[in-house]
């Protein structure tokens, strides 16, 4: 697929910093071609394991980063599965989650 040809793009990412660490180049990229880019994160530090205030700085470390990049707040979005649960998280449930974001995108 050229680029040229694509308007709009989902990240999908699994947690807070890795749409940055392993997309951040490709996502730039799109954004200079005027390819408006929606970020979804899927899960992060949350209760019970961690505190919601430690879940809340490193969405707030990973919105500032999408900034700098050129993705503005209103484009990020979280589902806010616990990490360390997601495994007890039925993959018809996550993708249905997904699936859900998507077409509402």
């Amino acid at each position: 697929m050229n680029l040229l040809e694509v308007k709009k793009a989902v990240v999908i990412s699994p947690h807070p910093d890795d749409e940055t660490l392993g997309v951040g180049g490709t996502i730039s990229k799109l954004l200079k071609k005027g390819v408006e880019v929606q970020i979804l994160v899927v899960s992060g530090h949350l209760p019970p394991l961690y505190s919601y205030s430690e879940f809340n700085t490193t969405k707030i470390e990973m919105i500032d980063a999408m900034k700098l990049i050129g993705i503005p707040e209103e484009m990020i979005s979280f589902l806010e599965i616990p990490a360390t649960y997601i495994h007890s998280e039925p993959v018809s449930g996550g993708n249905k989650k997904i699936l859900q974001f998507y077409f509402t995108y």
